[in-house]
């Protein structure tokens, strides 16, 4: 029998145990964060928002968030769904099993709130765990180069994007700090597999326009906002088609109100418009996770 999510979210190897459901001190300074986006609510309130990179469980560096708190951050945001996906897990071994069934049974719980990503480490053999995963039916794979000490476009991870792109499954790729000489390793990673559906978790922060306009032309790349900051959004959002930038919080590792509080006034003061926005805060992403993978069939090359 497979553990259940309660099981899974207080198993205490050299991890903290995570409350189910946030103290009610902490919930009230989330509510009082989560003021910052009250000068939008009315413009929120006709949008379908996803978050397209949340994480669960605990990690190394004392992090903690169960499936219960995400959901209640995003009912605080009006939310409405969150890709979410292990964090670096003391628990994780060679494949993350135990962070992926934990992901997986949080998407049980709340199957029309989340929105499940794998993770895994290219270092050690991932087939059998990237083949368990696809046929369970999550909707994606969570990579991190610093965490798991990779080469993006080492060829361990290169057999990933391989599979991935033949199962039209998304990539999200940690492209933040740490991840090392961004632009090369993601060109590289593109022009191998050009129907791969990538998305770059932190829109590769310092590299970002030498990103954005290597990448201008790949169809198939998502920028995502996830603690970019004023000067870095204005850029992207200036520089880059509204069709490839999807809206991040990293929660827990960022304020998440603050995150789409500040993604909404550089929006407003760089004009962006609502069909603009919509795509940013759900569109793009919806295009990319809705469906079953069997559905939707292997990538035509080319397609847009």
């Amino acid at each position: 029998m497979d553990p259940t999510l309660d099981e899974l979210e207080t198993c205490d190897l050299d991890c903290e145990v995570v409350e189910l459901h946030a103290a009610p001190d902490e919930m009230d300074r989330l509510r009082a964060d989560s003021g910052a986006i009250d000068p939008f609510r009315e413009l929120l309130s006709g949008i379908r928002v996803w978050d397209a990179h949340a994480h669960v469980g605990c990690d190394i560096d004392a992090q903690k968030l169960s499936a219960a708190q995400v959901v209640e951050r995003l009912d605080l945001l009006g939310v409405e769904r969150a890709v979410v996906f292990p964090m670096n897990d003391p628990r994780q071994g060679f494949c993350f099993r135990h962070p992926n069934d934990l992901v997986w049974a949080a998407y049980e719980r709340f199957p029309e709130r989340l929105i499940p990503f794998f993770r895994l480490n290219p270092n050690f053999p991932s087939r059998e765990e990237y083949e368990r995963r696809v046929e369970q039916g999550f909707r994606g794979i969570k990579l991190h180069p610093r965490s798991q000490s990779f080469r993006i476009a080492q060829p361990e991870a290169m057999e990933i994007y391989t599979w991935a792109e033949a199962d039209c499954l998304p990539v999200l790729l940690h492209t933040g700090s740490g991840a090392g000489n961004v632009t090369e390793q993601v060109r590289r990673v593109v022009d191998a597999h050009p129907t791969l559906r990538l998305i770059l978790g932190h829109s590769a922060l310092q590299e970002l326009p030498q990103c954005c306009a290597q990448c201008a032309g790949c169809d198939w790349i998502l920028f995502d906002t996830s603690t970019l900051d004023e000067h870095q959004l204005r850029e992207l959002l200036i520089g880059t088609d509204p069709h490839k930038i999807a809206y991040g919080s990293d929660m827990p590792f960022s304020g998440h109100a603050e995150e789409l509080a500040l993604l909404l006034g550089v929006a407003e003061s760089v004009g962006l418009d609502q069909a603009a926005l919509e795509l940013i805060l759900g569109g793009n992403l919806r295009r990319w996770v809705e469906g079953s993978v069997a559905a939707r069939g292997a990538c035509a090359l080319g397609a847009a």
